[in-house]
C-alpha cells in the first residue's frame, strides 16, 4: 500500500532528526540480507547506540537536503546506519555483519563530509577507545615497571653483597 504524504512527511522529518544527531552515517547494501541477519543487525547496533533505517532513496534525498547536505547516489538497496553515541562503535558493528553476511558497507558521512568505502573499512578496523585506552596505560606503564625491575636488581645486589660480608666477617 503506497504511504500518504503525511506518512512521507513524517518519515522525512524523523530522518532529518536523526541525520543532525548523528556521530556518524554508514551506508550498506543489504541486498541478499535475510530478515534472521538484518534482526542481527539491529541487535548489534543497538548495544553501541546505533540504528539502522530503510527508507526510500527520494525520502533520504529529501531528508539529507533539509539537513543541508547532498547525498550521494549509490546502487542498490541502501540502508543507512547511524551512530548516536560513538563515532565508531556503530561503523564496527557494521563491518563485522559485512564479514559475515552479503550485506556490504558502500560508503558513509563522517566528520561531516562523504567517504568512500574503503575509508569506511579502515575506520571500522581502527582500535576502540577502551583499546587505546588500553595501550596507552601500557605505553605509559611499561617504562616505569622496567625502572622499578632494575633498581631492584640493584636492591637485591646490594643485599647480596651486605651478607656475603656479614657471613665473611662471621665466619
Amino acid at each position: 500500500m503506497p504511504l500518504t504524504r503525511e506518512q512521507k512527511e513524517e518519515i522525512v522529518e524523523e530522518l532529518k532528526d536523526k541525520i543532525d544527531r548523528h556521530q556518524s552515517i554508514t551506508f550498506i547494501n543489504f541486498e541478499g540480507l535475510g530478515v534472521k541477519d538484518f534482526t542481527e543487525l539491529r541487535k548489534r547496533l543497538k548495544e553501541v547506540g546505533g540504528e539502522v533505517k530503510v527508507v526510500k532513496k527520494t525520502l533520504a534525498e529529501i531528508a539529507f537536503d533539509k539537513a543541508e547536505i547532498d547525498l550521494r547516489d549509490y546502487e542498490g538497496q541502501v540502508a543507512l546506519v547511524f551512530g548516536f553515541e560513538d563515532k565508531v562503535r556503530s561503523v564496527k558493528a557494521a563491518h563485522e555483519m559485512e564479514r559475515e553476511t552479503e550485506m556490504e558497507l558502500v560508503g558513509g558521512y563522517f566528520d561531516d563530509r562523504f567517504v568512500e568505502r574503503e575509508e569506511m573499512r579502515k575506520i571500522a578496523e581502527l582500535p576502540g577507545r577502551k583499546e587505546l585506552l588500553e595501550q596507552l596505560t601500557r605505553a605509559v606503564a611499561d617504562p616505569i615497571s622496567g625502572l622499578v625491575t632494575t633498581l631492584q636488581g640493584n636492591i637485591k645486589g646490594l643485599v647480596y653483597t651486605l651478607k656475603a660480608i656479614q657471613a665473611e666477617k662471621n665466619g
